[in-house]
């Protein structure tokens, strides 16, 4: 492993001797996997107009782990979407490397660390149930109440001017001329006798008219 890394060493300083650059590429000291970042260079008059930008690991010379080719020098930066199956650790570098010629190495970043986006954080649960917003369109309903009758309670007995004595038949009907009242027999019974009263008082006074 450390003769790796001399051998990746040897070959980017010859690679720097070989062509003269003033590209110098930055990188912030934290990426997140799956999430933009944007990586930015300055650059001179002498440099290539299009550069290779290599993500890899320190002290590794061909391990290409995510590439974006055909960059314009000129821009000064690029944004970047790491790839979400990148393991998350320290010690990546960015190469900005020949367009044409990948094995040159123009410049390489400070080591940074790739880690993994923060899991969302969820509100606590709430266990109490808010019943549902009543619905506009049904009307509230209101409870039963029994609705007292009008009519007078019924009282059971006789009849007010009732009586025992059984009912009289009317005037004029067959039971009243078949059984005469005892009222009407007892009028015609004092007619007769103060008519024979009457008559007795004539008498004695024809008498007493012819004596005088």
């Amino acid at each position: 492993m450390q003769l790796q890394r001399l051998l990746a060493l040897a070959v980017f300083a010859l690679s720097a001797s070989a062509q003269r650059t003033n590209i110098q590429v930055s990188v912030p000291s934290e990426l997140i996997i799956g999430q933009d970042s944007i990586i930015k260079w300055t650059f001179g008059p002498n440099d290539p107009p299009t550069i290779l930008l290599m993500l890899t690991e320190f002290g590794t010379v061909f391990n290409s782990i995510q590439f974006w080719d055909e960059v314009n020098t000129t821009a000064g930066e690029l944004r970047v979407t790491l790839e979400s199956d990148i393991r998350p650790k320290g010690g990546y570098v960015v190469d900005v490397r020949n367009q044409t010629n990948v094995d040159m190495v123009l410049a390489q970043s400070p080591q940074f660390e790739l880690r993994l986006p923060e899991p969302p954080i969820e509100p606590p649960a709430n266990n109490t149930t808010v019943p549902p917003p009543p619905n506009p369109s049904t009307p509230p309903t209101t409870p039963d109440v029994p609705t007292p009758s009008a009519s007078a309670p019924q009282i059971s007995g006789p009849s007010l001017g009732s009586s025992d004595a059984p009912p009289r038949p009317t005037e004029g009907s067959d039971d009243g001329a078949a059984n005469p009242s005892p009222s009407q027999g007892s009028g015609a019974t004092g007619l007769l006798g103060l008519k024979s009263t009457f008559s007795t008082m004539a008498v004695f006074s024809v008498v007493f008219g012819t004596l005088l």
